[in-house]
């Protein structure tokens, strides 16, 4: 009888066989040309993005269930994912903001997005701003 010690987890690190390019624990027999596309789709939004918005893009790859890919803002929180029917969604997160937001896609436009996505962000971050404010005054914090 196996015990709970005797588990080991599959491996995420895909490997290549023939065409074949597939992490263990995905298991969905993902080919090395759906990885190339991914890479390839994300550096065509990575021109785009910066066409529409500017700045210094990166891109992330990853699997699951299939080839994956997103392109975040360095250094700036904001995250654009493109959907299969070709409209884009924009995340943030973290750099001070309290929670992660998300804008699904439905839009085309990059510039549109990250512009709503910001006002988000700004008008929470006023709304933190405020209640600290409001709720810490009289704190001893000084060391």
């Amino acid at each position: 009888m196996k015990t709970k010690t005797d588990y080991k987890p599959l491996s995420w690190k895909a490997k290549r066989n023939g065409e074949i390019y597939c992490a263990p624990a995905c298991g969905m027999g993902c080919t090395h040309e759906m990885y190339l596309e991914a890479h390839a789709k994300a550096d065509a939004l990575i021109a785009k993005c910066k066409a529409e918005v500017g700045g210094s893009w990166t891109k992330h790859i990853h699997e699951n269930l299939g080839w994956h890919y997103r392109v975040m803002l360095k250094g700036g929180n904001i995250t654009i994912h493109e959907y299969r029917d070709g409209s884009y969604g924009v995340s943030s997160h973290g750099g001070g903001t309290p929670s992660h937001m998300s804008i699904r896609g439905g839009s085309t436009s990059i510039k549109r997005l990250v512009k709503e996505q910001l006002d988000i962000v700004k008008k929470e971050a006023d709304i933190w701003n405020e209640y600290l404010e409001k709720n810490t005054k009289g704190l001893k914090l000084e060391a």
